[in-house]
């Protein structure tokens, strides 16, 4: 059996239309409080999800769902900012530009770091145009966290999760 959830309706409507008729239970939850009553042989969060954690408690309430629809041989498996990376790697202002036929989307990604609080708020400014008309400004932040392999192991510690195997990337 296959389950997935998340906050957002509107992102729960995207991936049901996605299925396309495929049968995957989904339903709509916070990641620090979830459950559907259900384990499962693996449970992913992947895209950074887990670093939306910032505060340490609800980093761990979140580790503590992963691990509620875990079987007792289960495994959890989840991608996250490393730590070292992010404070070895300069970050950068970015810039993209998407083409559309005559539809230009411009995407601003403004990173913040913040060493001792492990965290990085992005502002993301995106406009899309029509010709040299502007359609749509979105204006937008996102705090993440970034994590050491130690943090992790304690957290899960403390969430009753064992660390199996970390990877850095």
């Amino acid at each position: 059996a296959c389950a997935g959830f998340d906050l957002s309706g509107a992102m729960l409507a995207q991936a049901r239309e996605r299925l396309g008729g495929h049968h995957v239970a989904l339903a709509q939850g916070n990641l620090m409080d979830f459950t559907n009553g259900r384990q499962y042989d693996l449970v992913v969060s992947m895209f950074a999800v887990m670093d939306y954690l910032t505060a340490n408690d609800n980093l761990v309430a979140g580790l503590r769902t992963a691990g509620l629809h875990m079987r007792p041989a289960g495994l959890f498996i989840f991608g996250g900012w490393f730590g070292p990376a992010v404070l070895a790697n300069k970050l950068e202002v970015r810039t993209h530009e998407y083409l559309d036929g005559s539809k230009k989307v411009l995407r601003k990604a403004v990173p913040i770091l913040d060493p001792a609080r492990q965290t990085v708020s992005v502002r993301y400014e995106v406009s899309i145009h029509e010709g040299t008309k502007l359609i749509q400004e979105i204006k937008e932040e996102h705090c993440m966290r970034f994590m050491f392999i130690q943090e992790m192991a304690l957290a899960m510690d403390a969430a009753g999760l064992e660390l199996a195997h970390a990877s850095p990337f």
